[in-house]
């Protein structure tokens, strides 16, 4: 949904808005939608603890279970298991069963649409403004 600048300002600040007219004329905004939301919290999951980023480095290059990730990582196995279950949580990471081992691998099309929605909503791509 649209938002008029100009009418939030002088909605809000009455005649102190008027400086603004020319500046703001025509301009309008718009808030993030729920999904978009969601996607950004996703995105901050996974990118705001070094432990899940560097589990989803490993996890972009191979699919591994809980025990090479402990190895790798040098981390004790709730400590990685915590981690994972957030990133299963926002659908990032995804398990699978191989007889008695949980592998895990990294939801790459998800991520591509999240990267996707995050580039076009912030415009990113675009030049300028």
């Amino acid at each position: 949904m649209k938002i008029l600048i100009l009418k939030k300002l002088k909605d809000r600040f009455g005649v102190c808005a008027n400086e603004l007219n020319e500046r703001f004329k025509g301009c309008s905004v718009e808030l993030p939608t729920h999904n978009e939301l969601r996607i950004f919290k996703a995105l901050k999951v996974v990118f705001s603890n070094e432990l899940r980023v560097k589990i989803v480095f490993l996890l972009a290059q191979e699919e591994l279970p809980v025990c090479a990730l402990v190895a790798i990582l040098g981390r004790e196995q709730t400590l990685i298991s915590h981690h994972l279950i957030s990133l299963k949580r926002h659908n990032v990471v995804v398990e699978r069963r191989i007889g008695k081992f949980r592998f895990y691998s990294l939801n790459k099309e998800l991520l591509k649409e999240y990267f996707n929605v995050a580039q076009n909503r912030l415009r990113i791509n675009s030049l300028g403004k």
